[in-house]
Formats: C-alpha cells, sequence, structure tokens
C-alpha cells in the first residue's frame, strides 16, 4: 500500500496555527471551539468546510444536541448567474480557488475566492457563552457592481433526553422568526425536558429578506443539504413552523461595488428566552465588541500555551506541546464523562491552567461513592459497567497536582461522596481509594478486574469468569508508591506505613504469579487461564504489563530489561506500540469484547497510542531515551510510516489509535477526546526533556535521543518562570553533568523555588 504523502498544509505561527491549503483533506478534520467549564457548557465542531455539530452539556453532564450530523454552513449565490458556492467548498462541492482554512486555538477562519469575489468565515465561541459567532466578510473582486446572497444555516436538532409519548411529540418544536432579533428562535416544547435550556437560535447582524424555520422550506421538498433549493433559484418560504424537521435560516442579499468589502456577522447558540438572545443580538450588531471577545479569547488561549513551551527541533512535537494538547485537555472537560479520563486530563492541564484542573479534580472526586468505588462516567452517572481502575488514579493524580502547586492545603479540602450525606477530605478520598483496590482481591491476591480495567475492550459477557487485573495491581502500586510518600510529608505516617505494606504484598505477588518468564502476564481467570501469556495462541504479550511494572517499581532490573526486549522484538510497529500480539482472531467469550473486532483494529494488535504514551515514560525510566522518542515521533501525527493522506488524520489532533487491519491500514481512530493528548506532553517534557514536577520544586532529570544536541523548555511554576537550555552536544541519553541557575551552579538537581514573578535562567549540561 502506498504511503507517499499529499501536501495539505503547514503548521505555521510556531505551531499555534496550521494553514491548510488543500480543500480535500483525506478526512473531514475539525476544530472544536467551546466555553467552560461552567453550568452550562457550549461546544462546537468547526470543519475544514465550516461545518460542524453543536453539543450543550448541563453541571449534571445531561447533554442537549443543538446541531447533529454537521448540518451548520454558510451558502453563497450569485443573483446576476444565479451560481451557487461554499467557502470551503463542501457541502456544494463548487469548485473554488484560494481555499485557506486556518485552525488556532481560539478560532477557525476559512477563504477562498469564486469569479471575482472573495469570502472568509471566522468561527469562535466567547468565554462563557453558550453560543458561536460566524463572521461572513465579501470583497467584491471585480470591476462590475455584483448581487451576493448569503444563506446562514443550522438544522436543529434540540435533543438529548428521555421524552413521553410518541417519538416525534419528543422532539415538539416551536420556530419562529423574531424581528427583534434578525433571526430564528427554536424552541423544545417536550414537558419531559429537565431544564428551559432546550432552545436554540440562529441570528444576524441585519434583517433578513427571507428566512426558513423548517428543513422543507429550506432544502426544498426533493432538496438536501447537498442540494438545497436555492440552487434553482428558490428562496427561504418565510414560514414559522411546529415540528422536528426544523432548522434556522437566515438569507441576506447584499449589492457589493467594485471593491467594496461587506461584513455579515451571525450567532448560533443555546438559550432559555428571547431576552438571552437579545443580549447577543446587541453583541453582533456592534462588530467591534465580536472582535473585543475574540481578541479576549485569544488572550487567554495564549496565558495557558505559556505555562509550558518546548523546542525540541521537531516542529510537530514542538507544535503539538505547545498548543495543541492544552486544547485537547480543555475540550476532554468538555465532553468526555469518563471518571479516569478526567483525573488524567488534571494532571497534564494543571501545568497550563492549574485553576481549571484543580477545579475539576474536586467535581470528579465528588463522583466517587463512599466505599471508594468510581462509576465509569460520572457526568451524568451511568451504571452499566464496573470498571476497576478509576479509584488508582485518584492516587496517582492528586499527587501530580500538589507537585505543581506545593500547596498541601487540598489535601484538606472537604467533598461530598457520590450519592451519599457523607462527605471527606481529599486525603479521605485517596485513602478509600487504595482500601477498596488493596481489599476487593481474586483467588490470586491481585485486584478484581470487575467489568473493565482501563481496557474497556476487556468488557465481559455473561460467560465470562471473574478475572483479576495484572494492570490494576501495578496502576495500585504506583500509587500506593505516590500515597506513601505525601503521608510521609504530611506526618500521616500510619497511612505510609500501611501503603508501603500494601506496596510489598502486591510487588512480591506480582513477581511470583505474574512473571512469565520473558514478559508480566495480563489477566488472571478464576478458570485458571492466564492471559497475556506465551502459553496462550493469541494475546501472548500486551503492552500495558510491561511500561507498568516499570512506572510501579515493581519489576526487578533484569525483569524490566527482558520485558523492554519484548516489547522491542513482538510489539514494536513502525506506526505504533502494538497493544497486543498476536491479534484475537475468533470470539472468545473469557477475553471479552475485543476479540469481536478485527485483527489489527487498534485495541485489538493495532497502536493504541495512549498505551505508546506509557511506554515512552518507562523507556526514560529506563534511560532508553532514543527509543522513547522515537515512540513519540510515531504516536503524533503525519508520522514518516504513516503520512496523513493514509492516516487521515488532522495533523493538530493526537489520535487515540491507528488500525492495522488490511482494510483499514494506517487509518487514525478517535482524536481531541483520548488520553494521548495526556500523556504527550507529560512523557516530552517531564520525562524525555525531563523537567518534572516535584514537592521539593522542578526536578532536572532528562533522558534524551542521543540525536538531540540542544533543547529548550520555558516553564511557569509556582510564581516564576524558568527558561532552561539544555545542552547535549555530546550525545549522550542521560546523565546531568552541569546546571547554573542565573549563572551560578547549583549541585541539587532541583532548581530553586523563587516565586517572585521574574524570569530566572537555567543551563543544563548532559
Amino acid at each position: 500500500m502506498s504511503t507517499k504523502e499529499v501536501t495539505y498544509g503547514k503548521f505555521t505561527d510556531k505551531g499555534a496555527t496550521y494553514l491548510l491549503t488543500n480543500p480535500c483533506p483525506p478526512r473531514k478534520w475539525v476544530n472544536t471551539h467551546f466555553s467552560g467549564p461552567q453550568d452550562n457548557e457550549y461546544l462546537s465542531e468547526c470543519s475544514f468546510a465550516g461545518t460542524g455539530q453543536v453539543r450543550c452539556r448541563d453541571k449534571t453532564g445531561l447533554p442537549c444536541n443543538i446541531v447533529e450530523g454537521d448540518n451548520k454552513v454558510i451558502y453563497l449565490r450569485d443573483e446576476d448567474s444565479g451560481a451557487c458556492w461554499n467557502i470551503g467548498q463542501y457541502p456544494l462541492n463548487t469548485k473554488v480557488t484560494g481555499y485557506r482554512c486556518q485552525f488556532a486555538a481560539a478560532s477557525t477562519t476559512l477563504s477562498s475566492n469564486f469569479r471575482g469575489i472573495a469570502a472568509s468565515q471566522r468561527v469562535f465561541v466567547p468565554r462563557k457563552a453558550t453560543h458561536e459567532f460566524w463572521t461572513l466578510t465579501l470583497t467584491n473582486k471585480s470591476k462590475k457592481t455584483r448581487r451576493i446572497t448569503a444563506f446562514a444555516f443550522a438544522e436543529f436538532n434540540i435533543w438529548g433526553f428521555g421524552g413521553r409519548g410518541y417519538y416525534r411529540s419528543a422532539l415538539n418544536h416551536d420556530i419562529t422568526y423574531r424581528e427583534e432579533v434578525n433571526g430564528v428562535w427554536a424552541r423544545n416544547r417536550n414537558i419531559a425536558a429537565p431544564h428551559g435550556r432546550f432552545n436554540a437560535f440562529l441570528i444576524g447582524s441585519r434583517p433578513a429578506n427571507h428566512y426558513a424555520c423548517s428543513r422543507d422550506g429550506f432544502y426544498g421538498v426533493n432538496g438536501s443539504f447537498a442540494r438545497p433549493g436555492i440552487v434553482d433559484g428558490a428562496n427561504g418560504d418565510d414560514a414559522d413552523y411546529d415540528s422536528f424537521l426544523s432548522c434556522g435560516m437566515i438569507q441576506n442579499t447584499i449589492e457589493l461595488a467594485p471593491g467594496e468589502q461587506v461584513r455579515l456577522d451571525y450567532s448560533l447558540g443555546q438559550c432559555e428566552s428571547l431576552e438571552e438572545i437579545q443580549a447577543v443580538a446587541a453583541e453582533i450588531a456592534q462588530s467591534a465588541t465580536i472582535d473585543n471577545m475574540l481578541a479576549d479569547l485569544e488572550a487567554t488561549e495564549r496565558e495557558i500555551a505559556e505555562g509550558f513551551q518546548v523546542e525540541t527541533g521537531d516542529v510537530r512535537a514542538d507544535a503539538h506541546v505547545n498548543h495543541w494538547t492544552k486544547k485537547q485537555l480543555l475540550s476532554y472537560l468538555m465532553f468526555k464523562n469518563g471518571y479516569r479520563d478526567n483525573l488524567q486530563a488534571d494532571y497534564a492541564l494543571c501545568m497550563a491552567d492549574y485553576e481549571t484542573a484543580e477545579k475539576n479534580l474536586l467535581a470528579t472526586l465528588a463522583g466517587q461513592w463512599a466505599d471508594g468505588t468510581c462509576p465509569h462516567h460520572y457526568r451524568p452517572v451511568k451504571r452499566e459497567i464496573t470498571c476497576s481502575d478509576n479509584p488508582a488514579w485518584i492516587l496517582l493524580m492528586v499527587p501530580g497536582l500538589i507537585k505543581e502547586s506545593g500547596d498541601y492545603s487540598l489535601l484538606e479540602r472537604e467533598v461530598p461522596y457520590l450519592e451519599s450525606d457523607e462527605s471527606g477530605t481529599v486525603w479521605d478520598h485517596m485513602v478509600r481509594s487504595m482500601r477498596v483496590l488493596a481489599n476487593e482481591l481474586g483467588p490470586n491476591g491481585l485486584c478484581n478486574m470487575r467489568d473493565v480495567d482501563w481496557n474497556d475492550s476487556f468488557m465481559r459477557v455473561d460467560e465470562t469468569p471473574a478475572r483479576e487485573s495484572v494492570m490494576i495491581t501495578q496502576l495500585l502500586c504506583a500509587g500506593l508508591l505516590e500515597l506513601e510518600n505525601l503521608a510521609c510529608r504530611t506526618a500521616k505516617d500510619d497511612i505510609a506505613a500501611e501503603a508501603r505494606g500494601y506496596y510489598e504484598t502486591f510487588k512480591q505477588r506480582l513477581n511470583d504469579i505474574c512473571w512469565d518468564g520473558k514478559w508480566y502476564t495480563r489477566l488472571l481467570c478464576a478458570d485458571g487461564r492466564v492471559i497475556g501469556s506465551e502459553a496462550e495462541t493469541e494475546g501472548k504479550i500486551f503492552v500495558n504489563p510491561q511500561t507498568w511494572a516499570v512506572i510501579s517499581k515493581t519489576a526487578t532490573p533484569e525483569r524490566a530489561e527482558a520485558a523492554f526486549k519484548a516489547v522491542d522484538e513482538i510489539l514494536t510497529h513502525p506506526m505504533g506500540i502494538h497493544t497486543l500480539m498476536p491479534a484475537y482472531s475468533v470470539w472468545d467469550t473469557t477475553v471479552g469484547q475485543i476479540t469481536t473486532t478485527r485483527p489489527g483494529a487498534g485495541i485489538n494488535g493495532g497502536c493504541y497510542q495512549h498505551a505508546g504514551a506509557f511506554k515512552t515514560i518507562a523507556d526514560c525510566m529506563l534511560g532508553r531515551g532514543d527509543e522513547a522518542w522515537a515512540t513519540i515521533l510515531k504516536i503524533l501525527p503525519g508520522s514518516q510510516a504513516n503520512p496523513l493522506s493514509q492516516s487521515g488524520c488532522a495533523p493538530f489532533a493526537i489520535t487515540n489509535s491507528v488500525s492495522l487491519c488490511d482494510t483499514s491500514y494506517g487509518q487514525a481512530g478517535s482524536n481531541w477526546r483520548t488520553g494521548t493528548s495526556v500523556w504527550v506532553p507529560v512523557a516530552v517534557m517531564e520525562w524525555i526533556l525531563g523537567i518534572r514536577r516535584d514537592y521539593d520544586g522542578l526536578l532536572v532529570d532528562p533522558c534524551l535521543p542521543s540525536s538531540m544536541t540542544k533543547a529548550r523548555v520555558q516553564r511557569r511554576f509556582r510564581g516564576a518562570t524558568y527558561d532552561i537550555r539544555i545542552d547535549n552536544s555530546a550525545g549522550r541519553n542521560n546523565g546531568v553533568t552541569r546546571i547554573t541557575v542565573d549563572g551560578r551552579r547549583i549541585s541539587d538537581r532541583h532548581l530553586p523555588i523563587f516565586a517572585d514573578g521574574q524570569v530566572h535562567r537555567v543551563k543544563v549540561t548532559v
């Protein structure tokens, strides 16, 4: 299969922007724009063509889908010729010239030319808002006066709750054009709506020449999103509507003299009342107000990005670590309802936006039950799946925030327990996490897996026997080390001793029971079967037990070396790291749902990049800088072995997996909301470049590839900024020989804590 690359665009502005110049990317590349975390969160996708879904979520996590199926876009029509087009070509697919799409953290901007008309559309979501702004700019580049009609359009869904009665009554809409806001107001009238925000609007800065409130009123009876009636010269039907096939369409005809430029502003969003829409209408009546909102958002994005910056010499790595993974982390919090997902996102995000991360951490802890267990999903709570790894992440992630802030008082913050009158301190939540994991064990004395552990694809079925998870026991051990350290620092000697006792017990069991001779096994089944053993026909070896044996420090040096020899020889692939090998080819009730997927899928023998990022940390702990860096370069979109034309992955959004199936070879899985975006910046900055948060300050401990002769980290930490330059002209992997801070040599590998608001210059020699 060919892996010849196609040119799509490039990173610009030091990686903060990706400029797409090809209107036909291999897949629908989308940017995400959102507000929050807040009580009513708004998330809008904006694709390379300006299309995308729009979803809202209230403070309980209940969703409200405003636009489904990506069907929002601006259509344009030349009134003299009747020709119709879109700025991004899709969905009409009328060819345009000079196409550009600028993806940035704060906004997405499309532009193109069509027969002498230059058009651009800018999309963003203001801070703390529940709506988005579209700014359409039309410029007449021709030598004659032109009449251009703009059709701003969105299909409404306004759904996300269970309703009474027939399906259509559940989507009982009331859609009207309101002159006082120059647009369409759509309401879901179902009495089962849990709150008053199941309403949507699409308004403009100018009164509409025509409008439509029903899809038929815009598409026509035989039309569609790809060919609405406007293509044949029709206009909106100017009729209100009262059923579920609803939309908002605002039509404006503009006369442009040669060289003239005109701006139109629109807003699409969720609301509770007409008064709320009127407030937005007042904003778009003044274009400067909208521009100032964007400038404010851009300043916020810059502030977050400046939390940490790296220079590795690799454009992709720098762009993702410095800009895009931070946006992915925030996007993760908006619409990812997984318990462990939010905890892990907080662990990385706190280095750039501590306030948001701490607030989310406390909200996530409030989703823990009083017995120490946690739901798999907590916003809203879902009980269908019982998951074993969630409490372990509490043990690992809370220390990460304290190491960042130095604020031990976080442990004393009072947090309620889920569905209980009881509450406890953050410390109490951690202790209960330890105890539930350490005492809910299987016959071999390892952690009970429940339905799933970190790997959701192990989902059990009725025939599946009870299983013990090697990986979760390793996660617990890593968490026990963190808890012991924190207990010692806060004079909780009894808990420190308890954690150490558990750790030594489980470490012994892992090595006595789970070592298969060349690597660590994955699951122990009640019927005696061992999954992840060389005795198995398929699924002989899994990557996670090898990496977490190192991260948890439960493997002896000899076993760690042997396990990673197996990782190198069996699990390493040019596109990443195999989750397991050989892939499962037949349905196996003991292993679970994973065996229903095709061999080579991301979770079944493909490359699951989230797990690959864990592997880079373990590589660094073993001093394997070259292997760690090679894995990161494989994980990032647009790798040498898997170019964008094959993977389809947006170059600015890290993916969760890569398929190795024959029919989808190299194709990337989900992006935006993936744990890979947590661990890539952590692995690069804290482990490869080695500028790692610790209770006593920033620890300098690089593990570099020999080819990286110099690097730089700029890190905001506890009230000061550290400008750290690393000299590896010797081409070593690790071993710091000299550190100077502001020109003075220090003997400690922890940098001084200044907290003075100043920039301090650090030079590190490896």
